[in-house]
């Protein structure tokens, strides 16, 4: 008999995420750090059930989109929007200090400029699952302080798009002005749609009464929903991301949540967990524990300095201290989409096989440290939730 290579990839990855969560739960911590716990087990520095950590790829990039669009579903854009002036000049404030700290640093390590850009960068994006889960579970993520790390986030993923720019400008290539205008006039149009549902909240979507009627349909139309504006906002030249996330606030406008988002839990796990088991599989063991010291020593080093830098601004921006160590530390971990950058710097010579696998290494341990982090400031600066 003949096995699909498929079937045992997802027999083996299914058994790892359902021992290690079991074991992540006991130990009270997040189940994502087991997913990137089990990718590690797969890949293949370990068992080496996923010898071409490719293979994962496709099935990653679904899970970001679902993501996405279910965070979408739990933003409430009118707590959002009162907060914007934090996010946008909180972000840019961000992402100037920290480049403007490595380029500090680079003075020492003499790093050209290109690569002083690129690892400031990579500081400046938190992850945006992470964040929000701390806030979701704290039951902040609709507050004053949790619209503003909501807003810091979005701004910091629309933010990704002209730093893939920028960072191609420094492999000589030409920005082109058909591709730029498409993307402002597509971001143009993004902005109008979001803008007029939060004006008329509570519209229909179309053949939604239908859709409610039969379960099956009910999946049909929310995957058609999530997965046809990510496909917009690609042909755009947008990030297929960020169409998850547009369609997820929408979604939560039209008062179709309830359904929407029953219809794709199943699916938002699955394909989520494939995302971490993905980053997982993509780290080097040997390297990991050959540099253990120093890959500890940068990811304390990340958080402390985004934790200080981000509370500063957001206390500079009227927030209270005690919001600010709090949005300042769930912010504080590497984000994902630093990999997207790292890569990118790696095919292009800016950072060799061994800065990114560092990079690699100290954003995986950001994500395992960040729950006890904010644990941490949270003792030093209890909570005290508001609405």
């Amino acid at each position: 008999m003949t096995i699909d290579p498929t079937l045992i990839y997802i027999a083996a990855t299914v058994f790892a995420l359902t021992v290690l969560g079991v074991l992540f739960d006991y130990l009270r911590q997040p189940v994502i750090i087991a997913h990137l716990f089990a990718g590690v087990l797969l890949g293949p520095f370990v068992l080496g059930v996923f010898s071409d950590p490719s293979i994962l790829d496709p099935v990653a990039g679904l899970g970001l989109v679902l993501l996405l669009f279910f965070i979408g579903l739990e933003v409430d854009l009118r707590v959002l929007v009162t907060q914007w002036r934090v996010a946008v000049f909180g972000t840019l404030l961000q992402t100037v200090v920290s480049v403007g700290i490595v380029a500090a640093l680079a003075q020492w390590l003499d790093w050209p400029m290109a690569r002083v850009v690129l690892m400031g960068f990579v500081i400046t994006l938190s992850s945006t699952p992470i964040a929000l889960r701390v806030l979701a579970d704290k039951g902040l993520l609709n507050t004053r302080l949790g619209a503003s790390t909501v807003g810091i986030l979005v701004v910091q993923d629309l933010l990704a798009i002209p730093m893939l720019i920028i960072l191609g400008l420094f492999e000589g290539e030409s920005p082109s002005v058909p591709k730029a205008v498409l993307q402002v006039s597509s971001a143009c149009l993004i902005v109008s749609v979001i803008v007029a549902a939060a004006r008329n909240p509570g519209f229909s979507l179309p053949f939604a009464g239908r859709l409610e009627r039969s379960r099956e349909l009910q999946v049909l139309g929310a995957l058609a929903i999530c997965f046809g504006t990510a496909l917009l906002t690609g042909l755009a030249e947008l990030s297929v991301v960020l169409g998850g996330f547009v369609a997820g606030l929408l979604i939560r406008l039209s008062g179709s949540l309830e359904w929407v988002s029953d219809a794709l839990e199943p699916f938002n796990f699955a394909f989520v967990a494939a995302f971490f088991v993905s980053v997982g599989v993509l780290i080097d063991v040997d390297f990991f524990l050959a540099h253990l010291g120093l890959v500890a020593g940068l990811a304390l080093l990340a958080l402390l300095l985004n934790t200080t830098v981000n509370a500063l601004i957001l206390l500079v921006l009227g927030e209270r201290l005690r919001d600010s160590l709090i949005a300042g530390a769930s912010l504080a971990q590497l984000g994902e989409f630093g990999f997207v950058l790292a890569a990118l710097g790696l095919s292009t010579g800016v950072v060799s096989t061994v800065g990114y696998q560092y990079v690699l290494a100290v954003t995986a341990l950001s994500w395992v440290l960040s729950p006890l982090w904010i644990s941490l400031i949270g003792r030093v600066v209890p909570e005290r939730k508001e609405n």
